[in-house]
Protein backbone atom coordinates (compact mmCIF):
# COMPACT_ATOMS: atom_id res chain seq x y z
CA UNK A 1 0.00 0.00 0.00
CA UNK A 2 0.82 3.39 -0.34
CA UNK A 3 1.77 5.38 2.40
CA UNK A 4 -0.97 7.86 2.28
CA UNK A 5 -2.87 4.74 2.74
CA UNK A 6 -1.41 2.82 5.25
CA UNK A 7 -1.60 2.90 8.89
CA UNK A 8 -2.07 -0.75 11.31
CA UNK A 9 -6.16 -1.06 10.48
CA UNK A 10 -5.29 -2.78 7.83
CA UNK A 11 -2.77 -4.49 8.46
CA UNK A 12 -5.11 -6.18 11.24
CA UNK A 13 -8.20 -6.55 9.27
CA UNK A 14 -9.41 -6.73 5.95
CA UNK A 15 -10.22 -3.52 4.04
CA UNK A 16 -11.29 -1.82 0.53
CA UNK A 17 -11.29 1.65 -0.34
CA UNK A 18 -14.19 2.97 -2.27
CA UNK A 19 -14.20 6.62 -3.92
CA UNK A 20 -17.18 8.92 -4.46
CA UNK A 21 -17.44 11.95 -7.06
CA UNK A 22 -19.84 14.60 -6.38
CA UNK A 23 -20.45 17.72 -8.23
CA UNK A 24 -19.36 20.62 -6.65
CA UNK A 25 -20.63 23.14 -9.33
CA UNK A 26 -22.72 24.35 -7.41
CA UNK A 27 -20.63 25.58 -4.56
CA UNK A 28 -17.44 27.97 -4.66
CA UNK A 29 -15.01 25.21 -5.36
CA UNK A 30 -12.62 26.04 -7.82
CA UNK A 31 -13.26 22.31 -9.52
CA UNK A 32 -16.91 21.25 -10.44
CA UNK A 33 -15.83 17.61 -9.28
CA UNK A 34 -15.14 16.77 -5.68
CA UNK A 35 -13.84 12.74 -5.22
CA UNK A 36 -13.68 11.23 -1.75
CA UNK A 37 -12.10 8.04 -0.93
CA UNK A 38 -13.29 6.41 2.23
CA UNK A 39 -11.47 2.96 3.61
CA UNK A 40 -14.20 0.34 4.56
CA UNK A 41 -13.24 -2.24 7.03
CA UNK A 42 -14.58 -5.50 7.53
CA UNK A 43 -17.37 -6.04 10.27
CA UNK A 44 -15.08 -7.61 12.88
CA UNK A 45 -12.95 -4.44 13.12
CA UNK A 46 -14.90 -3.17 15.89
CA UNK A 47 -17.96 -3.38 14.20
CA UNK A 48 -17.80 0.44 13.08
CA UNK A 49 -17.17 1.19 9.47
CA UNK A 50 -17.91 -1.58 8.24
CA UNK A 51 -19.49 -0.02 4.65
CA UNK A 52 -20.84 3.65 3.41
CA UNK A 53 -24.48 2.97 3.79
CA UNK A 54 -26.91 4.69 1.06
CA UNK A 55 -28.34 7.42 3.34
CA UNK A 56 -24.54 8.63 3.89
CA UNK A 57 -24.73 9.01 0.15
CA UNK A 58 -27.97 10.52 -0.33
CA UNK A 59 -27.14 12.92 2.92
CA UNK A 60 -23.40 13.86 1.03
CA UNK A 61 -25.34 14.46 -1.89
CA UNK A 62 -27.91 16.33 -0.19
CA UNK A 63 -25.12 18.92 1.55
CA UNK A 64 -23.17 19.01 -1.90
CA UNK A 65 -26.18 20.77 -2.90
CA UNK A 66 -26.63 23.09 0.07
CA UNK A 67 -23.14 24.04 1.04
CA UNK A 68 -24.82 27.07 2.63
CA UNK A 69 -25.84 25.46 5.48
CA UNK A 70 -22.18 24.11 5.80
CA UNK A 71 -20.08 26.61 5.18
CA UNK A 72 -18.42 28.58 8.28
CA UNK A 73 -20.46 26.55 10.36
CA UNK A 74 -19.35 23.76 13.39
CA UNK A 75 -20.85 20.38 11.73
CA UNK A 76 -21.38 17.07 13.97
CA UNK A 77 -21.70 13.91 12.79
CA UNK A 78 -23.38 11.22 14.85
CA UNK A 79 -22.75 7.22 14.15
CA UNK A 80 -20.80 8.21 11.28
CA UNK A 81 -19.39 4.55 10.48
CA UNK A 82 -17.00 5.36 7.46
CA UNK A 83 -17.70 9.06 8.02
CA UNK A 84 -18.76 10.09 4.11
CA UNK A 85 -20.88 12.79 4.97
CA UNK A 86 -18.43 14.54 7.85
CA UNK A 87 -15.38 14.13 5.22
CA UNK A 88 -16.93 15.95 2.45
CA UNK A 89 -18.30 19.02 4.68
CA UNK A 90 -14.66 19.30 5.81
CA UNK A 91 -13.06 18.61 2.55
CA UNK A 92 -15.30 20.61 0.40
CA UNK A 93 -17.63 22.39 1.76
CA UNK A 94 -15.96 25.45 3.97
CA UNK A 95 -16.82 24.05 7.23
CA UNK A 96 -15.47 25.17 10.05
CA UNK A 97 -14.63 22.65 11.88
CA UNK A 98 -16.04 19.03 11.49
CA UNK A 99 -16.07 16.36 14.43
CA UNK A 100 -16.79 12.01 13.44
CA UNK A 101 -18.14 10.46 16.40
CA UNK A 102 -19.02 6.75 16.21
CA UNK A 103 -19.80 3.60 19.14
CA UNK A 104 -20.15 0.46 19.27
CA UNK A 105 -20.49 -1.27 23.26
CA UNK A 106 -19.16 -4.64 23.28
CA UNK A 107 -20.40 -7.23 25.72
CA UNK A 108 -18.58 -9.42 27.31
CA UNK A 109 -21.37 -11.42 28.80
Amino acid sequence: PSEDNYDDVSTLYSTSLRSFTFDAATGASSSPLTTITVRQTSYSCGQLGSSVWSSSLSLAAWLQSNKDRVEGRSVLELGAGCGLPGVACAKDMGARRVILTDFWEGYDD
